[in-house]
């Protein structure tokens, strides 16, 4: 596999002066092409703040960071980003709103598209619907959907599932994992949620200032598919939560 994300030395702060606040210091790491990444740590430890300077949304920082090899300029339809709250236009329809992005194509082709991507998250049936007669996770597979539709390398997820019940949450766990794996994509998904983690991820990456360099990288070595009932995983969980118990 070749790095395809890689973060050397970033450093953010927020604020001037004497109110200034340091929320990211000499941050180093790498995600591999076709990596599923989880970014867990404490509250304000800079997790959507890393996502968001990844994406281009925030270009303000110092240190570096490459996406496949070329400096974050700005955002791409290259890196898809998928946010807790669905943000889905509620004057437009479910096929609608995958297809925004889509407004240059021609109308038989865009229809193929959008098509394949209702299908592909499961909302066969629901084209015509609006974002307000969609349950929660209907509405973020949606969301899913038109992160997908422009098929980014990179998909960037902050948090897309935290406020979701615990039985919608696992089901869309198990769709987020199959779509990365029949598109082939690179994720990072922050999330607070350590056996959501264990359960996703190829590495975590752990934040805290109480780290020496800011950062603590583990492997999850798991066997797919993986039984959150057996007791490797359930040990892995133990383990991250002793972790995670202390650097909060």
């Amino acid at each position: 596999m070749n790095s395809y994300v890689q973060v050397n030395h970033l450093c953010k702060s927020f604020g001037q002066g004497d109110r200034k606040l340091q929320v990211l210091k000499n941050i180093n790491f790498t995600i591999e092409e076709g990596e599923f990444v989880c970014l867990i740590g404490g509250s304000g430890c800079g997790k959507s703040t890393i996502l968001r300077l990844i994406s281009g949304l925030d270009e303000e920082y110092e240190g570096e960071i490459f996406v496949d090899g070329k400096t974050v300029c700005g955002t791409s339809r290259e890196r898809g980003v998928i946010f807790q709250k669905h943000r889905l236009f509620p004057w437009l329809t479910v096929a609608e709103n995958i297809g925004y992005s889509l407004q240059h194509t021609g109308k038989k082709e865009k229809y193929e598209i959008v098509q394949s991507y209702i299908d592909l998250v499961g909302l066969s049936g629901f084209e015509r619907s609006y974002p307000k007669q969609l349950s929660g996770g209907m509405a973020q597979r949606a969301n899913i959907a038109r992160a997908l539709v422009n098929n980014p390398k990179l998909l960037l997820l902050d948090e897309p599932f935290s406020a979701l019940d615990a039985f919608t949450k696992i089901a869309l766990q198990k769709e987020m994992y199959r779509i990365k794996e029949g598109k082939k994509s690179t994720m990072l998904m922050v999330t607070h949620d350590i056996e959501e983690a264990v359960y996703l991820a190829d590495k975590i990456i752990m934040l805290s200032p109480k780290f020496p360099t800011g950062e603590k990288i583990i492997r999850v070595d798991l066997p797919r598919p993986r039984d959150r009932n057996s007791k490797e995983f359930v040990e892995l969980k133990k383990y991250f939560l002793i972790i995670f118990s202390v650097i909060r």
